[in-house]
């Protein structure tokens, strides 16, 4: 979960449901422990929004899937790794996901996916600000982002979907959407500096490229730790 060089997407399966069509009330839910790292950080900027904390004391007496159905945002903060499966179980029951991250952003289809259409990423640094950001995306402007998340997940953001562009990577690395991201360290001051090299994965079998695993592909040998 954040690990190597090609973000990949952190799916565990698919969240299916037979209910209605949800009733998008919620402003934020989230799900998962607060005592870790960037996670504390978040939890005690929920706590000082009375809108946030509002909202997700009510989704927290819900089982996961209902509050999942019912947000209109889901907070997604890194965990040990630089992503979570919140991320996607957002995308996949249609809400739009908050990714909060402290060095990077771990992403996958970064080369080829504008995140901004489909989440709001956050910088750790930022999310005092959480409630204002939220509450000032317009209505149409959600809309849209909500519509964009329906039709992008089934193409990528289901198990299934990312299996296929992993697949692509050893067989076809021209066709698939995946991409390389290298952070740049060192750290200044209290905020990292970080740069990334974003390549496809074809374009690391036609040049030299920065992805030490993209290479070892052209290569004929496969690192499977530098992909997860």
């Amino acid at each position: 979960g954040g690990f190597g060089h090609v973000p990949i997407p952190l799916i565990k399966g698919d969240l299916t449901s037979k209910a209605a069509a949800p009733r998008r009330d919620l402003l934020l839910v989230y799900g998962g422990k607060t005592r870790v790292g960037v996670r504390t950080v978040v939890a005690e900027a929920a706590r000082n929004s009375s809108r946030l904390n509002a909202s997700l004391q009510v989704a927290n007496k819900l089982p996961w899937k209902a509050a999942l159905r019912r947000a209109r945002f889901v907070l997604c903060p890194r965990g040990f790794g630089r992503t979570s499966f919140r991320l996607y179980e957002a995308l996949q029951s249609g809400a739009i996901p908050v990714v909060v991250y402290d060095d990077v952003p771990w992403l996958p289809y970064a080369g080829t996916l504008r995140w901004s259409e489909i989440a709001v990423v956050v910088p750790v640094w930022q999310v005092h600000r959480l409630e204002a950001i939220l509450t000032g995306i317009s209505p149409q402007a959600e809309a849209r982002m909500r519509h964009a998340v329906a039709v992008l997940t089934p193409r990528l953001f289901t198990y299934s979907a990312a299996l296929a562009q992993l697949q692509r990577v050893f067989e076809t690395p021209s066709a698939t959407a995946l991409s390389c991201s290298r952070p740049v360290w060192p750290p200044c001051g209290n905020r990292p500096v970080v740069s990334a090299e974003v390549c496809t994965a074809g374009d690391a079998m036609s040049r030299d490229c920065a992805c030490r695993a993209l290479r070892d592909l052209r290569n004929g040998t496969t690192v499977v730790t530098s992909f997860v």
